[in-house]
């Protein structure tokens, strides 16, 4: 496991680990043309898109999250999205590692700074067994934070933060 050092990494791989329930949530947060969020809602972890902002949700197991425009207070942005190929469940372990070493270059890629020299740090979501064997769920979605646990206001695309 890597760069998981408090509860905030904590609650989300509970999220993670507990299994994503697998079925589709509503969503009812808003988008605009863009992509953009616009207005606060539910989302559905596997409608989750790059510069999706959100909440923690708090709970052991996800089906969604509480999404919000990035302009308002978040705890979560989504930085990256990559999928894992085709095959057998490769295990936690190997899904953990396959996580962070997508998750890591793409964090500079995004924010503009090296992680090491950040205040941000990055956790992910990933299939468990059951979403990789009944949804086909290959995804991973890696999610930056402020390692102090502060609130984030605005994105943290190219903040160099």
């Amino acid at each position: 496991m890597s760069r998981l050092h408090n509860f905030h990494s904590i609650v989300l791989l509970a999220l993670l680990f507990s299994g994503v329930v697998l079925l589709a949530a509503c969503d009812s947060a808003k988008r605009d043309d863009s992509g953009q969020i616009t207005d606060s809602g539910d989302l559905d972890v596997f409608t989750m898109q790059i510069g999706d902002c959100f909440q923690d949700a708090g709970e052991d197991v996800v089906a969604d999250v509480k999404a919000v425009p990035c302009s308002q207070e978040h705890d979560n942005e989504v930085y990256h999205i990559f999928a894992l190929q085709d095959g057998a469940w490769p295990g936690e372990t190997t899904v953990e590692q396959s996580a962070d070493t997508g998750c890591l270059p793409a964090f500079e890629t995004y924010v503009g700074s090296a992680y090491e020299e950040s205040h941000l740090d990055y956790t992910w979501l990933t299939p468990t067994q059951r979403s990789w064997e009944e949804k086909d769920d290959r995804e991973i979605v890696c999610v930056l934070y402020d390692i102090n646990l502060d609130r984030l206001t605005g994105s943290m695309k190219d903040t160099r933060e």
